[in-house]
Formats: structure tokens, C-alpha cells, sequence
């Protein structure tokens, strides 16, 4: 049996958490793209993206692509939602995931950019 340690623990939920952002930003760049241009590749890795978010992360970003179309995922800077260009409570957004957040004003799903490059912020 293989134990691990707590740090090997939080750094392998720390590499889901990049995963699910990445693939949820991939996901709504494919979907949003002109759907001229898109590929029966772009609609395999639509499937893909769309299998590796949690289900109740899905869930949101459906129903604020409902609402917002191309804005329901939106990156956050210096504190302003750049959706609805509200600044966010000290505390920030609704924390959905360590690196996904939801505005208190409009709804619309949040990220930092540099989580989406920097592993280490995790």
C-alpha cells in the first residue's frame, strides 16, 4: 500500500485545480471561436474539456454562458470582475476552487491570470 504525505497530497490537488481552470479556459475559447473555423478536432476537445470539469463546476459555467455568452468567464484584475468592471469585496470572489471565483455582483466566473501559468502559485 502506498501512503502519501500531506504535501504530495495538496500538490496533486493543486495540479487538478490548474488542470480544471486550463480546461475550462480552453473550453470556452474553443466554444467561443467562430464556429466557421471549428474542426471536428475543436469539437473532440470540446468533449474532452467538457469531461474533465467537475460536474458542478459545469454546471455554473453553463448557466453563465446562458446568461453572458462570450463573458461568463472573465479574468479578475486588481480586484475588478472584468465582466462587469465591479471591484470585489477585500475577500474577493465566491470562491468556487482555489484558483476559480465567482463575482458578487454579476455572477460571472473569475480566474487569475497568472494562475493559469504559474504552477507554483498553488
Amino acid at each position: 500500500m502506498i501512503h502519501l504525505s500531506e504535501e504530495s497530497r495538496k500538490g496533486g490537488a493543486s495540479q487538478l485545480l490548474i488542470h480544471t481552470l486550463s480546461a475550462l479556459v480552453r473550453l470556452h475559447e474553443l466554444k467561443h471561436a467562430s464556429p466557421m473555423y471549428r474542426t471536428l478536432r475543436d469539437e473532440n476537445e470540446i468533449a474532452r474539456c467538457e469531461l474533465e470539469i467537475s460536474p458542478e463546476i459545469m454546471k455554473r459555467y453553463q448557466i453563465m454562458e446562458e446568461r453572458y455568452g462570450s463573458a461568463a468567464l472573465v479574468p479578475i484584475k486588481n480586484g475588478i470582475c472584468t465582466g462587469c468592471y465591479l471591484h470585489q469585496p477585500k475577500s474577493g470572489g465566491i470562491e468556487l476552487t482555489n484558483s476559480l471565483y465567482q463575482c458578487h455582483y454579476c455572477g460571472r466566473l473569475l480566474y487569475h491570470l497568472e494562475d493559469l501559468y504559474d504552477e507554483s502559485a498553488f
